[in-house]
């Protein structure tokens, strides 16, 4: 895209912002064509963050009255990822991890493999900010997050732990001072500039390959106290890491580590946050992208008489549904993928009050699903006006006729 269709872009976004109703469809077609090119004016970068603001911001404008609740949801998921393109290159770690693997063949005194190169990513473009400059234009985006801190004190989890793992030079800092801001002033979750710190290091140690893996004694003492913390950041962030040692065989294999089956029973009985815990550690654990498979499938567990279906019912039974945590994937998605073929469990997980797990198990094949139906209708006939009944209610319909 070059600056000239950049300003055209915008141009169509101020036409659909303005229309009475608001209409969908143009918007999303404007954020479909909206590419920043490199060049980009402040003046034009401007324009795309207060546009992004305009979206977010429901109550300044008839959007939440005009669009049924998907529209409106879809249209602020895509203000939010804009925004975020421009504090944080989302192709950094690709880009760093492409560069890594072509050093790698390079050092082997190997030809570096054609169809590894970054040419098919989009082309990084600068920022035309000093940091003065950058935390005036930004200060509209940070008060959107901070109003509703008050809603949702989870909030800023993802931007704070976006821009510190790989946001654009300009902007970490100034994030950073504003995570501590948050913090003295009593606004959003307690302690979540430090949370935001910690997380990143078990992050880090997590992804980092080592021959040599720590001994139980240490992790026992330095790891196992952080799942109880009251962040659920550096309790999610522990648990990856430990999954990621009992993915390694040399730590499992030591004499003094114990058994991951009775690891998983003291997550079970764990105080706190158990479900991004378990799903933490399931992120760390399945190195080969096999989800609860990758659980089910462990010969050490499968001797042991693990029983899956009862862990996961247990998790869920304790506690509320934890917030989005940027540093490890929840629980509920790798539920919904393992169990979207098994009606009798979605069952089992409305029974325990977990309807909205229940319908992502119901509504991830796009085809029908022996049994299925009759979870779709007791969800749509129990959930009277929530959101999830109405999905539910489209799902029956698009699928089940």
């Amino acid at each position: 895209m070059t600056a000239t269709s950049l300003d055209a872009v915008l141009d169509r976004f101020d036409t659909a912002l303005a229309a009475r109703p608001i209409q969908y469809h143009p918007l999303m077609e404007a954020f479909r064509s909206l590419k920043i090119p490199n060049g980009v004016t402040d003046a034009q970068l401007s324009r795309v963050l207060a546009v992004c603001c305009h979206v977010l911001d429901g109550d300044a404008n008839p959007m939440d009255r005009d669009l049924i609740l998907e529209q409106g949801n879809h249209l602020t998921s895509c203000a939010l990822d804009q925004a975020m393109r421009i504090l944080r290159d989302p192709d950094a770690h690709t880009r760093a991890w492409i560069a890594m693997m072509q050093a790698r063949f390079r050092a082997r005194g190997e030809a570096v493999p054609e169809d590894l190169n970054a040419d098919r990513l989009p082309p990084p473009f600068e920022v035309p900010w000093d940091r003065a400059i950058a935390e005036e234009r930004v200060k509209p985006f940070l008060r959107h997050i901070e109003r509703i801190l008050a809603d949702d004190p989870t909030a800023h989890f993802r931007i704070g732990w976006d821009v510190a793992r790989g946001g654009r030079d300009v902007f970490k800092p100034i994030i950073a001072e504003w995570l501590r801001s948050l913090d003295g002033r009593g606004i959003g979750m307690p302690g979540t500039a430090d949370a935001i710190e910690q997380a990143l290091d078990l992050y880090s140690r997590a992804e980092a390959e080592s021959a040599s893996p720590p001994i139980w004694a240490d992790v026992e003492r330095e790891i196992m106290p952080l799942l109880t913390r009251p962040h659920p950041m550096i309790a999610a962030g522990a648990a990856r890491y430990l999954g990621a040692l009992f993915a390694d065989e040399a730590f499992r294999a030591s004499p003094s580590t114990p058994s991951i089956a009775d690891l998983l029973e003291q997550l079970r009985r764990l105080e706190g946050h158990r479900a991004a815990v378990a799903g933490a550690f399931v992120c760390g654990f399945d190195w080969g992208t096999e989800g609860l498979n990758a659980l089910a499938s462990d010969d050490v567990l499968t001797a042991a008489g693990f029983d899956l279906d009862g862990w996961v019912l247990d998790i869920f039974a304790c506690g509320e549904e934890p917030p989005y945590l940027p540093n490890a994937q929840a629980l509920w998605f790798y539920v919904h993928e393992h169990y979207c073929a098994d009606p009798g469990f979605a069952m089992r997980l409305i029974d325990i009050g977990r309807a909205w797990v229940a319908l992502m198990c119901a509504t991830e094949l796009h085809e029908p699903v022996d049994g299925m139906r009759a979870v779709l209708e007791r969800l749509v006939a129990e959930g009277a006006d929530q959101d999830w009944a109405r999905i539910a209610r489209r799902h029956l319909t698009d699928v089940y006729g």
